[in-house]
């Protein structure tokens, strides 16, 4: 298949405009442009709002643009986000490190904070949602909902930079199957039906692939394997709606804490949470909701650190000492981490129109999470006096894996509980202006530097007479440490109890013109954030640390163009302008950079849209500048397409391919070869829908 599906891919969207017939239906984005531009959101204000009204710089794909682009997850979506950017990153397994307007947090992302359906699926034990969300599926998608800076006026913690909200589709009756290189196949259905007052959506998909094949510069060889499951379940009756969600992921071999080990690595999360909300109360002018939810993560990872025969030094039996014997290894020394984590919530929100000047939103909440465990994983022995030493246990197999909880890391030490309110006001002054004031209070149990926060936002929005909107924005935002930050401990980690979390503060100057045939959108912004939490280096560890501060200042264009009545197109620009970093109160233990070196300073993404009768093409691609991490790794496309036939009310195939012309290009790795790792290359693939 690798030899000629290509091609065929690329001989297809050349030729696809000639194959179809005018049938009049209009633009090709499935929806007119009236219609497209007034999709609603709510993740911006808690109220339905387009885009261009909310209260931030933001952004929806819909279902039916996602449908046409050659993109299979949500990683790969948000590349097409202004500000965004989601990258491959090595550290813990393959995680795509998500990046918001020129801040890096790597494979964490714990600056991002992500939805589905409004529940939050960040977990406290390391604040991010990219482990757990890795190759998220978009087969029950209705729309992704973004919003570019901070949401901790509504969100709380993790809202930092950017919050994005997966919607699912409740209405789906189909089913679906794919196949492709690497071994590639996937499958997935959904069904929804509705009797009287009840309603019941069902979705579930896998896939698996058995990895590219990947020639290192130092002459080694590696791959990454991959395998998912997903099922999503909701329900509606009345003023009452459940949604069930579990996800597993598995991940073999190639790059896990930065360390190759064929056969040994392994990179494993599940994932499992029910969100419920109920409608207590309702009129023309109030509504109560109540909600409750609960989420848990697991996560079970290893890496190879030490080749066998390597020699370590032996440990004395009483003190723990290192002696002046050395032992080799008999098989190679495997280390990770391992935990499960559980997060529950109830909170209430009302919603309250007094008159048709203000809308009111307030609510109050409280969530209790925990690290039911927290384990280091290996098969030897540790010590915790020295790490990195380890002596072999006869009684213990070395292929199998034991649990060790190291001394600082006890369950008493891994819980906390956070109370807090939010209010918002929007003020409509005329059909012109509106005004957006809110804030929200959060108070947090474990936290001793600074253990509650307070968040103000405010938004003056002006629709002009020329079809223009501006919007004039402010608003701060803080992440709170993680567990792991505070209380655990590792072989090349110690913990900092009094962490106080990170802030920023944001402005932002929006302006988006509808025009005849398209909107164009411009948004500058300027972060100025706060105690930074950053790892340096402690003796023999790394530990976490506020010091000093960092801004980012940077300019996003987004388009939206209908060319006729059967092209569309679809662009987005990021160029980060202004980025500084000052650590000086680190006492040069950590070496100050401007900006961040292994984020991009300037990416954007172009998307062109075909349709015609029966037939779809879309060509998509990604553009990334250089970065200072990989000096030698020159500007890049990477480029999708996609073609798609319905060949009858109910049946439609596709073919699509990612990396389409094969581009080779590298993410940054420290202990990879020229700190250069490569990603996938070339992935074509065939699929087909049925619809029942």
């Amino acid at each position: 298949m690798s030899k000629w599906l290509p091609a065929v891919a690329w001989t297809a969207l050349a030729f696809v405009p000639a194959l179809g017939q005018d049938d009049g239906s209009g633009y090709v984005t499935g929806l007119s442009l009236e219609e497209l531009f007034d999709i609603e959101i709510t993740i911006a204000s808690k109220t339905q709002e387009t885009t261009a009204n909310a209260p931030s710089a933001a952004t929806v794909i819909t279902r039916d643009q996602i449908e046409r682009m050659g993109v299979s997850n949500l990683q790969e979506l948000l590349n097409f986000v202004p500000g965004f950017q989601s990258t491959r990153d090595i550290r813990n397994g393959q995680v795509a490190a998500t990046q918001a307007r020129g801040r890096s947090k790597a494979d964490i992302s714990n600056d991002v904070l992500v939805l589905i359906d409004g529940q939050r699926i960040n977990t406290s034990h390391d604040g991010g949602a990219n482990i757990f969300s890795r190759l998220m599926t978009l087969g029950n998608i209705k729309q992704v909902e973004v919003i570019r800076g901070p949401g901790s006026a509504l969100y709380g913690s993790n809202a930092f930079l950017g919050v994005v909200n997966v919607v699912t589709d409740n209405g789906l009756n189909e089913a679906r199957v794919r196949s492709g290189e690497n071994n590639a196949r996937e499958i997935s259905a959904a069904y929804a039906n509705q009797w009287g007052d009840s309603r019941f959506a069902l979705f579930s998909g896998a896939f698996k692939d058995d990895g590219q094949d990947y020639a290192l510069s130092d002459g080694q060889q590696t791959q990454d394997p991959r395998e998912g499951f997903d099922i999503y379940a909701k329900f509606e009756r009345k003023g009452l709606q459940i949604n069930a969600r579990y996800q597993e992921r598995r991940f073999e071999d190639f790059f896990q804490f930065n360390n190759l080990g064929n056969g040994l690595n392994f990179d494993k999360t599940w994932q499992a949470s029910i969100n419920a909300i109920l409608t207590a109360y309702r009129n023309d002018r109030f509504k109560l909701d109540v909600t409750a939810s609960h989420i848990k993560h697991r996560w079970r990872a290893v890496a190879k650190f030490f080749d066998a025969g390597t020699p370590l030094p032996n440990l004395d039996d009483q003190t723990g000492a290192p002696t002046p014997e050395v032992l080799p290894l008999p098989k190679p020394w495997v280390f990770g981490p391992g935990f499960k984590n559980f997060d529950d919530k109830i909170g209430v929100e009302m919603n309250y129109t007094p008159n048709e000047r203000h809308n009111l939103i307030a609510g109050v909440f409280y969530r209790d999470t925990e690290n039911r465990t927290v384990d280091n994983l290996s098969n030897y022995q540790l010590f915790y006096s020295e790490p990195f030493t380890a002596l072999p246990d006869p009684d213990q197999p070395t292929d199998e894996l034991r649990s060790y909880t190291l001394a600082n890391s006890t369950r008493a030490q891994q819980d906390r509980q956070v109370r807090g309110f939010y209010v918002q006001d929007k003020i409509t002054f005329d059909e012109s202006f509106t005004l957006f004031l809110g804030a929200r209070y959060d108070s947090y149990s474990d936290i001793v530097g600074k253990d509650d926060t307070f968040n103000p936002r405010g938004g003056l929005i002006y629709n002009a007479p020329n079809n223009a909107v501006f919007k004039a924005l402010y608003g701060s935002a803080f992440r709170a440490p993680s567990l792991s930050e505070l209380h655990q401990e590792s072989p090349v980690t110690e913990p900092n109890p009094l962490l106080k979390p990170e802030e920023v503060e944001t402005f932002e100057l929006v302006y988006i013109q509808n025009l005849s045939s398209g909107q164009f959108g411009v948004t500058a912004f300027y972060n100025y954030i706060d105690d930074v939490i950053t790892f340096v280096p402690d003796s023999n560890k790394f530990g976490p640390k506020n010091l000093g501060n960092s801004k980012f200042a940077g300019l996003e264009l987004e388009l939206q163009l209908a060319l006729g009545p059967h092209f569309f197109l679809r662009g987005s620009y990021t160029n980060i302008f202004d980025a500084e970093v000052d650590m000086s109160d680190s006492n040069d233990a950590f070496d100050p950079d401007d900006g961040d070196p292994t984020t991009f300073r300037e990416y954007g993404a172009v998307s062109l849209n075909y349709q015609r009768s029966s037939f779809n093409a879309n060509l998509s691609a990604i553009y990334r500048g250089t970065v200072k991490a990989l000096p030698d790794q020159n500007a890049y496309f990477l480029t999708y397409g996609k073609i798609r036939y319905q060949a009858s009310p109910s049946v439609a195939v596709d073919i699509s391919a990612k990396n389409l012309f094969d581009e080779e290009y590298f993410t940054y790795g420290p202990t990879a070869p020229n700190s250069q790792v490569l990603n996938r290359g070339r992935e074509a693939s065939l699929g087909v829908t049925v619809k029942y």
